[in-house]
Parts: C-alpha cells; structure tokens; sequence
C-alpha cells in the first residue's frame, strides 16, 4: 500500500536538505542566550558590580556596562565560533534541538566564518560600546533573524551573507 512516509532528519527534499525551521532556531537561541548570559553576568558581577545598581535620570554608559558589552561580544564570538565552527556544527542549543549549521556544500563553517554568521549576536553589543545612541543596530540583527521565517531555505541575513544552511540532524 502507498502509506505516508515521514522523512527522517537526514534524508532530503527533492531540492536539498531539511531545513531548520523558525521555531527551532528560536528555541536553541534561547537555550543559548540562557547559557551564555549568566556568565555574561557573573563577569560584569566580579569585575564591575557598578553595572548592576539602580541609577537615577540619565542611563550612562558607566564603566559596568562597557564590561558587560565587552564580555558579550567576546563570548558570543567565542562561544558561536568554536561551537558552530567545529565539527559538530551547533551550540548546546541547537543539539538539544538537533539542529546544526553548514556551509550551502554541507562542510562545517569553521571558526572565521561562524563568527562572521553570529554577527547578530555581537555586532549589537559592539555597536553600543561606540556610543547608545547605535543600539539601533540591533534592531538590524533581529531583522536578520526574522527573515529565516519568509525564506524557502529558512535563512536569515546572516546565514545568506555567510553562505550557510541551519539543518535538521539525527538523533
């Protein structure tokens, strides 16, 4: 009898590969954003607490917080580069969610391109230390990820620019 057949993880479409979809992405980012923010945190803790009081009138851009964005930038491009560059092609979040970034050819990134692909992670942060009034620019970085919802591939900006596919796995 011809029953539904439910593709597997790796198997593929007759155009390509299974791609991640909204959803998924936006899950592991949280599971990501969990783990790396509260080390984020407990750095701007230790080396400037000042960063975590309650200050009146005009929000500064104190000592504190030029750490925490320092910090940010630093591990998100860490963090993104070495877990998305390696082998294995995905963070804690997208294993859990078994999911991983590829090249379009289906290699693995590696570090300078995944840290080039994670740039609305840290250019935002980045932007801020050169002044607030550029925070806007993380408004950009959202944008590049609402995008993978509209896309066939299911690519944001960053993926395309970097030449990338976020596809299902086994397991």
């Amino acid at each position: 009898s011809k029953g539904v057949h439910f593709m597997t993880a790796t198997e593929t479409h007759a155009t390509g590969p299974a791609y991640a979809g909204f959803w998924k992405r936006v899950l592991a980012a949280i599971v990501d954003g969990i783990l790396i923010n509260i080390p984020i945190a407990v750095i701007t803790y230790l080396v400037a607490p000042e960063a975590f009081q309650a200050t009146e009138g005009e929000p500064s851009m104190g000592s504190g917080v030029l750490v925490m964005q320092a910090a940010s930038i630093l591990i998100w491009m860490a963090y993104k580069g070495f877990m998305e560059g390696g082998p294995s092609g995905a963070t804690v979040g997208k294993r859990l969610l078994s999911i991983k970034v590829t090249r379009a050819s289906g290699d693995a990134l590696g570090t300078p391109t995944a840290i080039y692909r994670a740039w609305p992670y840290w250019v935002p942060a980045a932007a801020t230390l050169l002044g607030p009034q550029l925070g806007i620019i993380g408004l950009v970085g959202l944008i590049s990820c609402i995008v993978v919802a509209f896309t066939p591939k299911k690519q944001g900006l960053h993926d395309m620019m970097a030449k990338c596919l976020v596809v299902r796995t086994t397991g």
